[in-house]
């Protein structure tokens, strides 16, 4: 029996960003609505967002959801949503027309936009086979690392190992993902250090997951389910899926 590695990924695409060092103004009124809307998830929601617009670490949540922002941002009803996207866009006018910067606020537009999107999906598997997201299926048996898929603004890359098993095909031994800044690896095998008992590397650093969440600094997160995990970015969400393959 070999080990390899599932990957699924789905993504409702961002726009580029440009975070500056302070949050802006534009965000003031959207952060009092967010907090009317849930004083305690509204105002870590909104905390979120501007540690990610600055590239700080995300402030711990005090609520037991393990929602990351874009997840909990999408769990408001669509009628409030449909309410800040007015807002937002009042608000742009002001911002663009006193020259202030869109940092926090820019990336809540993008965000809250992206809330009302489908989700599309890529996937790797097998020997391997990949599915692009526009629904393309082909084979791609072969050996290295390659960029699977990624973004332009930096915060979104996902990089797979395939290795030989014979002649004739290979499979998906390892993963690497940028998470917002965390850069997170799965082994399925010859892991980088002598730790056998976890094939998760954050950082470079080895870790287990204890219960069946794990809060990236950045805002991402980990959810394991039996031998599957699923990671969520903070602006949308991935599958990274890892099983274990029958192979002759």
């Amino acid at each position: 029996m070999k080990k390899s590695l599932l990957i699924k990924v789905g993504f409702c695409l961002l726009v580029n960003q440009h975070f500056a060092q302070a949050p802006s103004a534009a965000f003031a009124p959207v952060k009092d609505r967010l907090e009317r809307w849930d004083d305690i998830r509204g105002a870590w929601l909104a905390a979120a967002i501007q540690a990610l617009a600055m590239n700080r670490n995300v402030p711990d949540r005090t609520f037991p959801e393990d929602f990351t922002p874009y997840e909990m941002l999408s769990m408001i009803p669509v009628s409030e949503r449909q309410d800040l996207r007015q807002m937002v866009i009042e608000n742009q006018r002001v911002a663009t027309s006193n020259g202030a910067p869109l940092t926090d606020f820019g990336l809540f537009s993008a965000m809250l936009e992206h809330s009302f999107c489908n989700r599309i999906f890529g996937r790797t598997y097998g020997d391997p086979h990949l599915k692009s997201y526009d629904r393309a299926t082909y084979s791609f048996q072969t050996v290295g690392e390659f960029v699977l898929s990624k973004n332009t603004n930096g915060l979104f890359e996902v990089q797979t190992r395939q290795r030989a098993q014979d002649d004739n095909f290979s499979l998906n031994a390892a993963v690497a993902m940028n998470i917002a800044g965390d850069r997170l690896c799965f082994y399925a095998a010859d892991k980088p250090d002598d730790i056998q008992q976890t094939p998760l590397r954050l950082n470079g650093q080895p870790i287990q997951l204890q219960g069946r969440s794990f809060y990236l600094p950045h805002g991402g997160v980990i959810r394991l389910d039996g031998r599957n995990y699923t990671i969520a970015w903070p602006f949308w969400v991935k599958r990274i899926c890892q099983r274990h393959c029958w192979r002759l």
